[in-house]
């Protein structure tokens, strides 16, 4: 067989090929009448579940370390650091930081205190018998112990400050209407530090109003083993309420807030209808519902015009 002769053998063949792969195309493609046409997937249902719902506040802020203390005198007089007392030196609450020596005037009879008087007023000059009173200044505190010096001070002053050890975490409120949640605050949350350390249990502290700007913060302490420093970032997450084995659906069936919402339900023919609920507690995931019931089958993600049904 001459080159030209092969040539148009192998051009015969693949147009052969090539018509019968677009015959069996066209087959595939026609659809007989009695050919099955797959039916529109059923929309996603749900129904009500019973199941704990834990609401929960999570809050962000930074870590501080704690404010100093002051020791303050009750008396005025002169104020003399305790023996062994030292600035930069550990005190527990409740121990003596120093004393307040102040005068007291002693008393005396009528007859005496009159015959003074006539003495004083003939000689022009006054004289005042004094009688030293002691009084402890303690530390509010325990801590570092710092300003302490002998001095003259007035009642109400200052003598020395303490610095408890350790850190607090001061977590910005900025939405007020979380605090309805700490009408009984909760005693302790779960922590974390951005980057560091998580799942760490804090105490809680207090709730502070700022008149200045209007801000509310709210305080929890560190463990003492935590290591941390101030300034870093962290997040708390406080478990407010916890309701036991209620009546719940995903919240992504349900529409409305505030005691009140709606549902789509949908029957064994496809029916929809629009049913009012009334709303209860609610964590990330469900929310607690009444007045539907449990048998009903509610979709699960409804769509905005499917509550006009």
């Amino acid at each position: 067989m001459t080159r030209s002769s092969a040539t148009l053998a192998v051009l015969a063949s693949t147009a052969l090929l090539l018509v019968s792969c677009a015959t069996g195309s066209s087959s595939n493609v026609a659809t007989s009448p009695g050919a099955l046409v797959s039916p529109m997937p059923s929309p996603a249902t749900t129904r009500v579940q019973n199941r704990d719902i834990y609401q929960t506040v999570r809050l962000e802020g930074t870590v501080e370390t704690y404010e100093s203390i002051p020791a303050t005198a009750s008396k005025a007089g002169h104020f003399v650091p305790a023996s062994g007392i030292v600035n930069r030196q550990i005190v527990r609450k409740g121990a003596s930081v120093g004393f307040v020596r102040s005068c007291s005037a002693s008393a005396t009879s009528s007859s005496t205190s009159q015959g003074i008087a006539s003495a004083n007023s003939a000689a022009g000059t006054a004289e005042t018998q004094c009688t030293a009173i002691l009084t402890a200044v303690r530390a509010p505190a325990s801590g570092v112990v710092t300003g302490l010096q002998e001095v003259d001070v007035s009642a109400g002053a200052s003598v020395a400050s303490i610095q408890p050890p350790g850190f607090h975490i001061r977590l910005l409120v900025s939405d007020a209407s979380v605090l309805f949640r700490f009408t009984k605050p909760p005693k302790s949350g779960k922590g974390e530090i951005v980057g560091g350390p998580s799942g760490f249990k804090v105490g809680y502290e207090k709730r502070v109003y700022d008149k200045g700007n209007g801000q509310v913060s709210v305080y929890v302490s560190l463990p003492r083993d935590l290591q941390a420093f101030a300034g870093l970032h962290a997040v708390v997450v406080f478990v407010t309420n916890v309701k036991d084995h209620v009546p719940t659906l995903p919240l992504s069936a349900v529409r409305g807030r505030a005691g009140r919402g709606e549902v789509v339900t949908v029957d064994t023919s496809g029916k929809k209808k629009r049913v009012t609920v009334r709303i209860g507690a609610s964590d990330d995931a469900f929310v607690e519902v009444h007045g539907i019931k449990p048998s009903a089958s509610v979709l699960l993600y409804p769509l905005e015009s499917e509550f006009d049904a």
